[in-house]
């Protein structure tokens, strides 16, 4: 399977201290295309997928 498609979003990044981040931020994924392929390889089913708006968290740690 295969995905594809663009997104477009503002996203934010706050350090607390400095080894400790977080993130976060909305975005919108729109012309997005999905690809299933047979055990042989060749391409099966083509989909169009709706856009969609998404959001997004993320922590991360450094030491």
């Amino acid at each position: 399977m295969e995905l594809s498609g663009w997104r477009v979003g503002v996203q934010g990044e706050y350090d607390i201290p400095q080894s400790l981040s977080i993130a976060g931020g909305l975005s919108y994924h729109f012309a997005r295309t999905m690809r299933i392929y047979d055990s042989s390889g060749d391409e099966d089913k083509k989909l169009d997928v709706d856009g969609a708006p998404g959001v997004s968290l993320g922590f991360s740690y450094a030491f």
